[in-house]
């Protein structure tokens, strides 16, 4: 990891704490660790969340790729990032409990704030449940460190009575992750400009009776209808992307959209 900005101290943690860091909910949650805070990281990303509406904080290749997996259509109704396990205290006591040495910045000596990668508010049936989970490499599961902090964030959440485990890239469906990757930055109706709203929803419903009623591919229904609306090559496919993204078609999302098949409308 690049140096930080931050360097771990009394005074620094109080003062992200005094920040608002790690507290609020949805667009108005904030996360302990920003992309900012490590400016020389080439793997970071910025995407704005379909679900908060906000701009999350990914310190990953990988990290990317399961947030996108997490804000397509599902049962998760909100995303922490770089979620603090505070108080400080907590996981000095808890190193201490099971023989592990506590994280600490190499600058400073002092403790640093643990965090987990994601904090996800989840609807199960009835019930809103949280689940903690913590990205990481296969590789990196080799290192007995890495074990060790995971015991730390392990005894942290169960405490609280909340599901923590890991996530590697090989817990990640290769179909979902592609479509993940191609619906989401379609999300928006900005993201369709210079489509207007009315715009989108001529399109939207005449590609819904296409779609529907007709056995052809997606690549063949999509070319007719840019040339119906007078639109430029693949600004129709653009809104089949909205539309999913935004739950209003539901696809089998674990097959990957391929526009030489048919696209099948559950």
């Amino acid at each position: 990891m690049a140096r930080p900005r931050f360097r771990s101290t009394p005074e620094g943690i109080a003062k992200r704490i005094a920040e608002g860091r790690g507290k609020g909910v949805g667009r108005y949650y904030r996360p302990w660790h920003e992309v900012q805070d490590f400016p020389s990281r080439g793997d970071i990303h910025r995407p704005k969340g379909c679900k908060t509406g906000r701009v999350h904080h990914l310190f990953s290749d990988l990290e990317f790729t399961i947030f996108l997996i997490y804000d397509v259509p599902n049962r998760i109704l909100d995303i922490r990032e770089q979620f603090p396990l505070l108080p400080l205290e907590e996981t000095l006591k808890i190193a201490k409990e099971i023989g592990v040495k506590h994280p600490t910045d190499p600058a400073t000596g002092y403790p640093t704030v643990m965090t987990t990668d994601f904090l996800l508010k989840v609807k199960i049936k009835r019930e809103t449940v949280f689940h903690a989970r913590t990205v990481k490499y296969r590789k990196d599961l080799d290192d007995l460190r890495v074990w060790e902090k995971f015991e730390i964030e392990r005894r942290y959440w169960l405490r609280r009575d909340i599901d923590w485990g890991y996530v590697t890239e090989e817990d990640i469906p290769p179909g979902l992750a592609e479509n993940a990757a191609l619906i989401h930055p379609f999300y928006f109706l900005s993201d369709l400009r210079p489509l207007t709203e009315k715009e989108v929803r001529k399109i939207a419903f005449y590609l819904a009776g296409r779609v529907r009623g007709e056995e052809l591919t997606l690549l063949d229904i999509v070319s007719d209808v840019d040339q119906k609306f007078e639109q430029s090559p693949g600004k129709s496919f653009s809104v089949v992307c909205h539309l999913i993204a935004c739950g209003i078609w539901r696809v089998d999302l674990l097959k990957p959209i391929s526009v030489n098949e048919r696209l099948i409308l559950l």
